[in-house]
């Protein structure tokens, strides 16, 4: 289903969910949708009320790894195990090696990050970047004197972004983290 076809190329991608304890389908799904992206919490929460369940805990591979699926599924008693897919984190736009996001600290009370040279970077504002709102932290007076610069940002200072779901994303990575014998089941 990606790349370019003729007007009459129809192309369908078949969503199922699977009871591990008993291997049986228990909810289905025929999409017109690319890739698996949007159908993790419509999936789950069909699977949810066929099950007749509360709580429901879900696996699912890398493909379905969207920040607003996982803070989808969070809401209504879904527990996502979705590991996330590479990243070019720690890479700058012509490939350098930085520290990547993962080194800097998110303080939820402060919304602020830490960096690894022990500096806060503060919340200045907020853009919208392809439909998404992207939050910015950065303190130019703390990058420019910093000895660890050279390995942050090749810029004047290190910017990091954050999008509105980016904790159901670090909620997920620690679960997936945590329990890697989920995934590798899924596998």
């Amino acid at each position: 289903m990606k790349g370019a076809h003729g007007e009459h190329f129809i192309g369908y991608n078949v969503q199922v969910a699977v009871d591990a304890q008993h291997d049986l389908i228990v909810a289905e799904e025929v999409v017109q949708a690319a890739n698996d992206r949007q159908q993790l919490a419509p999936l789950a929460e069909a699977a949810k009320a066929e099950l007749q369940v509360k709580e429901l805990t879900v696996v699912a591979d890398k493909g379905y790894h969207h920040a607003g699926q996982l803070a989808a599924c969070a809401t209504p008693g879904v527990t996502a195990y979705v590991p996330a897919p590479g990243t070019t984190s720690g890479k700058t736009q012509d490939g350098q090696a930085v520290f990547p996001k993962e080194k800097f600290r998110y303080d939820a009370a402060a919304d602020a990050y830490h960096c690894p040279g022990g500096q806060v970077l503060p919340f200045q504002h907020k853009n919208t970047d392809g439909g998404q709102e992207r939050r910015r932290y950065y303190e130019r007076a703390a990058c420019r004197g910093c000895p660890l610069r050279g390995e942050c940002t090749t810029g004047s200072c290190r910017v990091i972004t954050r999008h509105p779901q980016e904790a159901a994303v670090e909620a997920t990575a620690a679960r997936v983290a945590s329990a890697s014998e989920k995934v590798a089941r899924r596998k």
